[in-house]
C-alpha cells in the first residue's frame, strides 16, 4: 500500500502542473476561436453583400444591354440596324428614280429645243423676206435718180427702207446667232446631265454593294459582340457559384466553434475536477493514520484512479476533437482556398475580356476603335467612311448639278432675249407697213414719173412687210410655247435636284441618329463596364484579404498542432501515472467508479466519442475510432456542446 503523503506528493504536483497548462492553453484555444470566428465573419458579412451589388449591377447590365443582346424583342439593335440599311437601300432607289428622272427631264427640255429649230427656220425666211425688201428699195432709189428732185423724196424713203431692210437682216443674224448658241448651251447641259447621271448612277451601284458589304461585316461584328457581352453576363452568373460554395462553407465555422467551447468547457471541467480532488485529497491525506485507515486510503486512491481515469477520457476526447477540429478547418480553408481563386480567375478572366470590349467599345490608348460590336478595329470605321465618301461623292454631284442648273439661266436668259428680238422684228416690220404708206403718198404726187411696173415695187415691199408680220406672230405663238414648256422642265429639274439636296440630308441625319445611337450605346455599356470593374476591384482586395487571413489560420493551427501536442504528453503523463497506481494495487483493469464523472463524460460526448471513453472507462485502450465531422450528418452525430 502507497504512503499517502508520498502519493499526495506526486499527485499535487502532477496535477497542479497539467492544470496550470490547461488554463493557459484555454486562452490560447479562445484567442484561436477570436481570430477564426472574425475571418470566418468577415467573409460571412460583405461577401453576400458583394455578391448582391454584383447581381444588381448584372441585372442593370442585362437591362441595358438589352437593346444589343435581345434578338426576340421589337425593339433592338439588329432591327434598328437592319432598318437602318433598309433605309439606306430606299434612299438609293429613290435617289435612283431621281437620277432617271433627270435623264427624261434633260431629254424632253432637248426634244423642246429641237422644236426652235422650226423658228429658226422662220428667222432665215424672215432674212430672205428683208433681202427681197432690199432689192425692191434699191431699184426704187435707181428709178427716182433719174427724175431729178421729183423722185428724190421717194429715193430717200427707198434708202429708209434699206436701212430697214439692213437691220432686219441684223437682227436675224443675232436670232441666228442667239439659237445657235442656245442649241449649244442644251447639248452641252445634255452631256453634264447625262454624264453626271451616269458616274452616279455607277457610283450608286457600287456604294449599294459596297454598303450590303459592309452592313454584313457589321451584323458579323454585332453578332460577335453580342456573344461576348451574353458570355459575359452568363459568365458573372456563374462567377456566384463561387460565392456559394464559400457561403455553404462558412455554416461550418458555428460547429468548429461549438467544437472548441466543448473543449474549452471540458478544460475547465478537468482543471475544476482535478483542484478539488486535490483540496479534499490533501485534507484527507492530512487526517489519515497509515496503519489504521487503510480501508481509507483504499477509498482515496480509487478516487485518485477515478480522476485521473476521467482526466484520461476528457483529454482523449478534447485530442480527437482537436484532430477533428484541425482536418475540418483544414478542409474548409483549403475548400474557401479553392473557391475563392477560381472566383478570382473567373473575375480576371471576365475583366480582360471586358477590357477587350472597352477597347472596341470606347478607344483605348492602344489606337482601337471606337466601335463596340467589332472585333476588327476597323470595321465601325470603314462603314462610317463608306457612309462619309458616299455623302461626300454625293454632295460632289449634287454640287455639279446645282452648277448645270444654274447655267440654266443663261439659257433662259437668251430665250427671252430671242423673244425680244422677235418683238422687235414684229416692230420693224410694221415701220416696213408705215414707210411703205409714205412712199404710197409719194407715188400718188409723182404719178406721172412712176409707171404700173415701177409702182409693183411698193406693192411688194407692203406685201414682204405683211410676210414678215405674219411670221414673227407665228413664231411668237410657237416661242411662247416652246418657252413655257422649257421653264417648266427647267423648273423640274431643279425640283428634282432640290430633292435629292432633301435625300442626302436624310442621309445625313440617318447616319447621325446612327452615330448617336452607337454614342449612347458606348456610354451604356461604360457607365456598365466601370461599375463591374469596381465590383471586381472590391472583391479582388477581399479576395487577396481573405486568403491572407486564410492563410494567418493556417498558420494559427499549427498551434492547435502545438496544443495537441501538449495535450498527448499530459495523457501520457496521466496514463503512465494510472498505470502506476494500477501496478502498485495491483489492479489490471479499472472501472470507474464515480456517478459524476460518468454523467460528465455522458453529458459531453455523443455516439462516436462515447465509443472511445467507454474503451477508456471499461479499462481498455482507446480504439482508434475517427470522430471527424461528416458533411450531411444528422444533429445526434455531433458533440452535443
Amino acid at each position: 500500500m502507497l504512503d499517502s503523503t508520498t502519493v499526495y506528493g506526486n499527485v499535487n504536483e502532477n496535477i497542479l502542473d497539467y492544470s496550470a497548462i490547461l488554463e493557459v492553453t484555454v486562452k490560447d484555444i479562445q484567442n484561436f476561436l477570436t481570430e477564426f470566428g472574425r475571418v470566418y465573419s468577415f467573409i460571412g458579412d460583405k461577401f453576400p453583400l458583394i455578391e448582391q451589388e454584383m447581381k444588381n449591377e448584372n441585372e442593370k447590365s442585362i437591362s441595358l444591354l438589352s437593346y444589343f443582346t435581345e434578338k426576340d424583342t421589337k425593339k433592338n439593335f439588329s432591327s434598328d440596324f437592319q432598318e437602318n440599311q433598309e433605309d439606306f437601300f430606299k434612299s438609293f432607289d429613290r435617289m435612283q428614280s431621281l437620277i432617271n428622272q433627270d435623264d427624261v427631264l434633260s431629254n424632253s427640255i432637248i426634244e423642246d429645243v429641237n422644236i426652235i429649230s422650226n423658228v429658226m427656220d422662220s428667222i432665215e425666211e424672215i432674212r430672205k423676206l428683208a433681202d427681197q425688201i432690199k432689192v425692191y428699195s434699191l431699184n426704187a432709189i435707181i428709178i427716182a435718180s433719174k427724175y431729178g428732185s421729183g423722185g428724190k423724196a421717194f429715193g430717200e424713203i427707198s434708202k429708209n427702207i434699206i436701212k430697214m431692210s439692213e437691220t432686219s437682216n441684223e437682227q436675224a443674224d443675232q436670232m441666228n446667232r442667239i439659237g445657235q448658241e442656245l442649241f449649244v448651251q442644251f447639248d452641252r447641259f445634255k452631256d453634264e446631265i447625262l454624264k453626271t447621271n451616269e458616274m452616279q448612277r455607277r457610283s450608286f451601284n457600287i456604294m449599294r454593294e459596297q454598303l450590303d458589304k459592309e452592313h454584313n461585316n457589321m451584323v458579323n461584328s454585332f453578332a460577335t459582340f453580342s456573344n461576348m457581352i451574353s458570355d459575359i453576363i452568363s459568365r458573372v452568373d456563374n462567377s456566384y457559384d463561387y460565392i456559394f460554395e464559400v457561403m455553404m462553407i462558412l455554416p461550418q465555422e458555428d460547429i468548429i466553434r461549438q467544437q472548441t467551447e466543448h473543449i474549452i468547457e471540458s478544460i475547465k471541467h478537468i482543471v475544476e475536477e482535478n483542484r478539488k480532488f486535490i483540496d479534499a485529497y490533501g485534507k484527507e491525506v492530512v487526517a489519515i493514520n497509515n496503519a489504521a485507515e487503510l480501508e481509507n486510503n483504499e477509498s482515496l486512491e480509487h478516487k485518485l484512479l477515478d480522476l485521473l481515469t476521467f482526466d484520461d477520457v476528457v483529454l482523449s476526447l478534447i485530442i480527437e476533437n482537436f484532430k477533428s477540429i484541425h482536418k475540418e478547418i483544414l478542409d474548409n480553408n483549403a475548400r474557401i482556398n479553392d473557391s475563392l481563386k477560381g472566383l478570382k480567375e473567373s473575375l480576371l478572366d471576365i475583366s480582360s475580356d471586358r477590357n477587350t470590349i472597352v477597347e472596341y467599345m470606347i478607344g483605348a490608348q492602344s489606337g482601337k476603335s471606337e466601335f463596340p460590336f467589332s472585333v476588327s478595329d476597323s470595321i465601325f470605321n470603314e462603314y462610317l467612311g463608306f457612309i462619309k465618301l458616299y455623302l461626300d461623292n454625293f454632295k460632289l454631284f449634287l454640287s455639279n448639278k446645282h452648277r448645270i442648273s444654274d447655267n440654266n439661266a443663261g439659257i433662259i436668259d437668251s430665250i427671252e432675249e430671242l423673244e425680244n428680238m422677235f418683238l422687235e422684228t414684229k416692230n420693224i416690220a410694221k415701220a416696213f407697213n408705215s414707210i411703205n404708206f409714205l412712199a404710197k403718198i409719194e407715188l400718188e404726187k409723182n404719178s406721172d414719173i412712176f409707171s404700173d411696173s415701177q409702182t409693183f415695187s411698193m406693192v411688194s415691199v407692203e406685201s414682204i412687210a405683211t410676210n414678215i408680220t405674219d411670221t414673227v406672230d407665228v413664231c411668237l405663238e410657237k416661242f411662247e410655247n416652246i418657252k413655257t414648256t422649257i421653264f417648266s422642265a427647267i423648273n423640274k429639274f431643279k425640283f428634282n435636284i432640290n430633292q435629292q439636296s432633301i435625300e442626302n440630308s436624310f442621309i445625313e441625319s440617318m447616319m447621325d441618329n446612327i452615330y448617336k445611337r452607337l454614342e449612347e450605346s458606348k456610354t451604356i455599356i461604360e457607365d456598365n463596364i466601370k461599375g463591374l470593374d469596381t465590383h471586381a476591384k472590391e472583391l479582388f482586395n477581399l479576395i487577396e484579404k481573405t486568403l491572407i487571413d486564410l492563410s494567418s489560420l493556417t498558420t494559427l493551427l499549427t498551434k492547435i498542432n502545438e496544443i495537441m501536442e501538449v495535450f498527448n504528453r499530459m495523457r501520457d503523463i496521466i496514463r503512465n501515472k494510472k498505470n502506476e497506481y494500477y501496478k502498485t494495487l495491483n489492479i489490471e483493469n479499472w472501472k470507474i467508479e464515480s456517478d459524476k464523472y460518468m454523467e460528465i463524460v455522458n453529458y459531453y460526448t455523443i455516439k462516436k466519442e462515447r465509443t472511445i471513453a467507454n474503451s477508456i472507462l471499461s479499462g481498455e485502450e482507446a480504439l482508434n475510432v475517427d470522430i471527424n465531422i461528416e458533411e450531411g450528418s444528422d444533429s445526434g452525430d455531433f458533440t452535443l456542446f
